[in-house]
């Protein structure tokens, strides 16, 4: 494959994503489920206090992640 040379980076206006509420909830539940499959990979798939944590956890790390990126941006 040939390199292009358009710029991937979000340094380039128009490849920004404008934030929203919408966005900003999706950042959070996708981050969340990326951090709740890491917590849970060997996951016996009943549903235990450790489930109901990792969760928990996994939610508190998303929205935290999303806080310090907001505040840097």
């Amino acid at each position: 494959m040939r390199y292009t040379g358009l710029p991937l980076s979000s340094a380039n206006p128009r490849w920004r994503i404008p934030v929203n509420d919408e966005t900003r909830t999706r950042v959070v539940l996708i981050a969340a489920a990326i951090f709740a499959a890491r917590a849970l990979a060997d996951w016996d798939g009943k549903r235990s206090p450790r489930l109901v944590v990792g969760v928990y956890n996994a939610v508190e790390k998303a929205k935290f992640l999303v806080s310090m990126l907001e505040a840097k941006g």
